[in-house]
């Protein structure tokens, strides 16, 4: 019996070989052309944009037959991941493409697909995609609104200008224009990680964009949205009413809004929101003078007083007195002043601290006083200079001041005439026409921008002009006393109501 079945099981493996050696092939093999109809062209295998400029593709699909039973699809996915499966993240249904890119600069793949739908089997395009960050960066920064909506326009170093940035992600803040600040780092931002828990990330660079009716955080990079005014704060206030915000070295941030003041300590982790305000019945004006590394110098309205304000103090501290010892031609007190302030603007830091001039008024004559500060970040007494403005001259019914990067004189515009007011009282030649415009140009900002060290040092005089719903920038450079040198350095124009001019270099 086991001899039998030895012998089958031998059989069985000649059969088997016999069969093998037999197969002459006769196979029916499918192209893939057959299985799948399709071709695809029109398309780069790679590919770079600028997040926030709108991706178009519109590729060329030959389908052989049957066309009705196939679809499309967009999608893309990271270039790189840790280790995880990749996310689709679907942009569209149609054979073209219209994609506004809102994701992160970095490597991507972007993938077309042409699906058969009945038998469940497709075939794809894929395209190493590149996204860059936005192209703002050194150069000039227009910020304006456009029906109570806040914009801005940059221009680059080369000239180029891109127009409406916020506009390309809908972005804009509600509300006119009112200042901007880049910060070059010390920000601390959440981020969601694909596990549901959040990282806190140090050193993000940031623009901090200011209107009339709210705050925003952008990332400088991607100028992808990090915070509103309800996220700024641990506790929003009732009131939104930004007035200013203002960077103090690398150590403190600084805003007011409504009047009150409130602060970041900017050299450790903070979430990047701002704490309450300083405590106290206060109503600051509506400027302040950032100095030294954590302090500013403020003034509130309701007791005429000039006050300092340390980053982490809870509290608003008085300025003390001038010194019995000084010869200062100022108030012998800054506290329950008998002046108002009209006017006050900075100038830049130098190696004794920070200028600014301030135009107040006497609460009883009506008499007019241009003061020159200088605030080093301590709690010490101001005023450098204070002389009275003589009834003759425009500086009261200035719409705006501006002051130099050193000199005792100040810029000041009304309507279409930028003039100079020098404040020394011995002077003879007080004020002079420097620059006019148009007449229906209105100046509506003046700043100059100085940086000694070489080999960046530069010297520019902005002036900001609106007519008709559209701003013009020009570019001076300034010398001497209050003077231009001849000809203008550069002139940008756009859409919009100027309100406030940044420059990076």
């Amino acid at each position: 019996m086991k001899n039998r079945m030895k012998y089958l099981y031998l059989l069985s493996l000649l059969l088997l070989g016999v069969s093998c050696i037999g197969d002459t092939g006769n196979y029916e093999y499918v192209s893939a052309k057959e299985i799948l109809p399709v071709t695809i062209s029109g398309l780069p295998d790679k590919y770079s944009v600028v997040r926030s400029e709108r991706l178009h593709f519109a590729p060329e699909v030959d389908i052989e037959n049957n066309s009705e039973r196939y679809t499309y699809s967009w999608f893309i996915t990271e270039g790189t991941t840790d280790g995880t499966r990749p996310t689709r993240r679907y942009l569209a249904d149609t054979k073209d493409l219209d994609y506004r890119v809102l994701l992160n600069a970095g490597a991507w793949k972007l993938s077309f697909e042409v699906i058969d739908l009945e038998r469940d089997i497709y075939k794809r395009h894929e395209i190493q995609l590149t996204i860059t960050a936005t192209p703002v960066s050194l150069g000039w920064y227009i910020l304006k609104d456009i029906n109570d909506e806040t914009d801005f326009d940059f221009v680059n170093k080369e000239g180029e200008m891109y127009v409406d940035v916020l506009k390309s992600t809908d972005s804009q803040l509600a509300g006119k224009a009112v200042s901007m600040l880049y910060q070059p780092g010390q920000y601390y931002q959440l981020f969601p990680n694909g596990d549901g828990t959040s990282s806190l990330l140090g050193n993000q660079k940031v623009f901090h964009i200011l209107s009339t009716k709210d705050i925003r955080v952008f990332d400088a990079r991607s100028m992808a949205l990090f915070k509103t005014f309800e996220d700024v704060f641990y506790i929003a206030p009732e009131q939104c009413n930004p007035q200013e915000i203002a960077r103090c070295s690398s150590s403190a941030l600084f805003l007011l809004n409504a009047g009150k003041v409130h602060s970041i300590y900017t050299m450790s982790p903070h979430y990047g929101k701002f704490a309450d305000p300083k405590l106290g019945n206060y109503s600051f004006f509506e400027r302040m003078i950032a100095g030294g590394s954590v302090g500013v110098l403020v003034f509130d309205t309701k007791t005429n007083s000039f006050c300092s304000i340390i980053v982490n103090s809870p509290t608003v501290d008085p300025v003390p007195d001038k010194p019995v010892e000084s010869t200062v031609n100022g108030p012998t007190s800054v506290t329950n002043m008998p002046y108002s302030l009209v006017k006050m603007e900075i100038g830049e830091s130098t190696s004794s601290g920070v200028s600014a001039f301030a135009l107040m008024k006497h609460v009883s004559t009506g008499e007019y006083y241009l003061a020159q500060l200088l605030y080093t970040g301590s709690n010490a007494y101001p005023i450098v200079d204070f002389n009275l403005v003589p009834n003759e001259y425009l500086l009261p019914d200035a719409d705006l001041i501006a002051a130099p990067a050193s000199g005792d004189f100040v810029y000041f515009a009304k309507d279409n005439k930028v003039y100079t007011y020098i404040g020394a009282s011995a002077e003879a030649e007080k004020q002079r026409l420097l620059l006019e415009f148009a007449p229906n140009e209105k100046v509506t900002y003046i700043k100059h921008f100085y940086y000694p060290n070489a080999p960046a040092d530069y010297s520019y005089l902005a002036i900001l002009t609106n007519v008709d719903s559209k701003w013009k920038l020009r570019i001076y450079t300034p010398k001497g006393v209050g003077e231009l040198e001849p000809g203008i350095v550069a002139e940008y124009e756009g859409e919009g109501n100027g309100r406030y001019v940044m420059y990076r270099n």
